[in-house]
């Protein structure tokens, strides 16, 4: 009679342990769900700015795509030896445009 009741006992124990460890993990879920919507909130108010950058970046493109035509045919009309060393000069300075406009978002 005695097995029975130990038997019993050991496993209310056993019951009452994972209860506990149940509690816990159902704990631990519901930090890691607070963590994702608050996530998601942080995500959805930066969109605006992300879209905006994507707008200002995009329209530096077309302007620099049609500054590198202009550049195209100037570079077609004028010295070869000049007009590289120009061209590059004005890669970079492009390049350091770009920089300036990435740096003023932040």
């Amino acid at each position: 009679m005695s097995t029975v009741f130990d038997a019993i006992s050991e496993r209310k124990k056993l019951v009452n342990n994972q209860d506990k460890q149940l509690d816990k993990l159902y704990g631990t879920v519901q930090t890691i769900k607070q963590r994702a919507t608050d996530i998601n909130a942080e995500v959805d108010s930066q969109d605006p700015l992300i879209q905006n950058a994507s707008d200002i970046t995009e329209g530096a493109t077309y302007g620099f795509m049609s500054k590198n035509k202009q550049l195209d045919k100037i570079i077609k009309t004028e010295n070869k030896c000049c007009n590289n060393i120009s061209y590059y000069i004005i890669i970079t300075i492009e390049f350091f445009i770009i920089l300036i406009i990435i740096a003023s978002w932040f």
